[in-house]
C-alpha cells in the first residue's frame, strides 16, 4: 500500500537475570530503510514483557518519525493476540499493553500482525 509504513520489532529474552533486548526497523512499502532503534530491557519479568516492550519502542520510533499509516509485525502471538482481543495478558504485561493501545490509536491507521 502507496504511503504505508512497515515497522518490525522484537524482543530477546534472558531468564537467568531477567534482562533482554529489543529492536524495531521501520521501513516504507517498498522495503526501503527509514529507521531503526535498539534498546536495553533491564528487570524484565518473562518474555511477553519483554516482546511488549520492544512493541513500545517501535512504536515510539514510528510516532517520531512522523507515521500515520502503520503496519506493525511481529513474532509473538500472545502480545498480538491481546491487543486484538483488548486484553492485557497479565498484571505484568498490561500496563505495557495498555500504552501500545494508546499509542496505535494516535497513528492515522495502525495495524498490528503476527508473522513467523
Amino acid at each position: 500500500m502507496t504511503g504505508q509504513q512497515i515497522l518490525n520489532v522484537d524482543a530477546s529474552y534472558s531468564e537467568d537475570d531477567f534482562t533482554g533486548a529489543c529492536g524495531a526497523v521501520l521501513r516504507d512499502n517498498r522495503g526501503g530503510f527509514i529507521r531503526a532503534a535498539t534498546a536495553r530491557l533491564d528487570h524484565v519479568p518473562y518474555v511477553v514483557s519483554a516482546e511488549a516492550a520492544a512493541l513500545l519502542e517501535g512504536l515510539k520510533l514510528a510516532q517520531s518519525t512522523g507515521c500515520n499509516n502503520l503496519l506493525v509485525r511481529m513474532d509473538n502471538l500472545i502480545v498480538v493476540q491481546a491487543l486484538h482481543s483488548n486484553e492485557g495478558h497479565s498484571v505484568v504485561a498490561a500496563p505495557i499493553l495498555q500504552d501500545c493501545r494508546v499509542m496505535l490509536r494516535e497513528f492515522g491507521k495502525a495495524v498490528v500482525e503476527h508473522c513467523i
